[in-house]
């Protein structure tokens, strides 16, 4: 009887190139069908002693194994957005849409309660967390976290901006719409 050794390059002689061949098939390119021949024998080395006491054709176990792998390097090229040279921009744009908390609270808020909003909404900081971060009780942190939110809200009244109109969750834009927020949980 062979050592596994030698019956693993026997089968590497007999079904690499059918293994090549069947990924280019599937649409790899030679060299991505070559990797993933490779990967296969390296992954069934770890399984070999296992094959070869249990199956009667190791061919199978083979393809099984490459099929499993094209699949996945198949999603995986999917998932992976690619760009043409032409679509790469020269440079970075500032994110108008999801501007950071800090700047999008106004100038004339308190430098605290503006660290204190952004470490509870942006953050999303708990308050005995942020008591630690701050070094005051939970229950002081609720005061200045409710205290920050009112005089924001001052600020927003003054310039005649309704809170509501300012930030909206989802539930709130789904309620608006006439929908129910909970119907998709």
């Amino acid at each position: 009887m062979k050592s596994l050794k030698d019956w693993v390059d026997s089968l590497y002689l007999q079904y690499s190139p059918k293994m090549v061949s069947t990924a280019m098939r599937a649409g790899f390119t030679v060299e991505e069908a070559e990797d993933l021949t490779h990967e296969v024998f390296l992954l069934f080395l770890t399984k070999a002693p296992m094959v070869r006491e249990n199956y009667r054709s190791p061919g199978g176990y083979l393809f099984v194994m490459l099929r499993n792998l094209m699949g996945d390097a198949l999603r995986q090229r999917r998932r992976r957005k690619t760009l043409s040279y032409g679509e790469v921009p020269d440079e970075g744009r500032d994110d108008v849409y999801f501007a950071s908390l800090w700047d999008a609270l106004p100038p004339e808020l308190d430098e605290q309660d503006r660290e204190v909003l952004v470490a509870y909404y942006g953050d999303q900081i708990g308050y005995e967390e942020l008591s630690k971060r701050l070094g005051i009780s939970v229950e002081r942190c609720r005061v200045r976290v409710f205290r920050a939110k009112n005089r924001y809200r001052k600020l927003l009244e003054a310039k005649k901006i309704p809170p509501t109109e300012v930030i909206k969750t989802p539930a709130e834009t789904t309620r608006e719409i006439g929908g129910d927020p909970d119907v998709s949980r």
